[in-house]
C-alpha cells in the first residue's frame, strides 16, 4: 500500500483539530466508476467552491491512499465535520464492488486511525448512517466483510456473547435490538451503548 500526500491541498485553509475531537471513521464512495484525486479536487473545490477536497483520505482502485485533510476539519459529513474522519474510495458501489486492493488498504488505514483516535469498530460508520445520503458507500459495498477485517482476531460481537451466556438468546437479542431502537428516539438514552458495553465487558474480562 502506497500513501501519497495530495499536493493540491491549501494548508492555509485547513483548520487543524485535536485528535480527541474525532469520534467516528466514516466510509464513502465517490459514486463514480473512475475518479482520480484531481477529479475530487475539481468537483469539491472548483465545482462546490470548498477550500479543499472534503475527505481525510482517498483510496483509488489500485489501493493507493491519497492523504488529503487528515486530522483537519472535514467537509464530507454534514453536521459531523468536526467529529468524523472521512475516507472515500474511488468507484460507484451501487453498481460495482470495490477492488481487493482497495479493501485491503481501507482495512489497514481504518485500523490505524481507530488506534490513533481510540475508538472501536462500533464507531466505524457508513456515510448513510448519518442520514446525509441515500446509500453511500453503496448497496454493493461488502460492509460485513470490511468490519470483519478490522476486528481483532479474538473479538466476540455482542450477539455472539448473548448466545454464549444465555439460555434464551433469541429473546435477549430481540429485546436488546428493541432497546437500541427506542434509545435512538431519545428514550432510555443511557442504553444507547448497550451492545458496545456487552462486548467490552466480555472481551476485556
Amino acid at each position: 500500500m502506497e500513501i501519497i500526500k495530495y499536493d493540491k491541498m491549501d494548508n492555509s485553509k485547513l483548520i487543524k483539530l485535536p485528535v480527541s475531537s474525532f469520534k467516528y471513521i466514516v466510509i464513502h464512495h465517490a459514486k463514480a466508476k473512475k475518479a482520480s484525486p484531481d477529479d475530487i479536487y475539481q468537483w469539491h473545490v472548483i465545482g462546490n467552491g470548498w477550500s479543499n477536497p472534503a475527505y481525510a483520505e482517498y483510496i483509488t482502485k489500485d489501493g493507493t491512499v491519497y492523504f488529503m485533510r487528515g486530522f483537519a476539519q472535514q467537509s464530507a459529513n454534514k453536521g459531523y465535520n468536526r467529529t468524523s474522519y472521512n475516507i472515500c474510495l474511488e468507484g460507484d458501489f451501487d453498481k460495482e464492488l470495490p477492488t481487493k486492493k482497495q479493501l485491503n488498504a481501507l482495512a489497514e488505514r481504518t485500523k490505524k486511525i481507530m488506534k490513533t483516535i481510540n475508538i472501536d469498530h462500533n464507531n466505524v460508520k457508513k456515510h448513510v448512517d448519518f442520514g446525509n445520503t441515500a446509500s453511500c458507500p453503496g448497496v454493493k459495498f461488502p460492509w460485513e466483510q470490511f468490519i470483519d477485517s478490522i476486528l481483532s482476531v479474538n473479538w466476540v460481537s455482542w450477539d455472539v456473547v448473548i448466545r454464549k451466556v444465555s439460555t434464551n438468546p433469541d429473546s435477549w437479542i430481540k429485546a436488546i435490538n428493541t432497546i437500541e431502537k427506542v434509545s435512538k428516539l431519545g428514550i432510555f438514552k443511557e442504553f444507547k451503548y448497550l451492545k458496545l458495553l456487552i462486548e467490552k465487558i466480555y472481551n476485556n474480562k
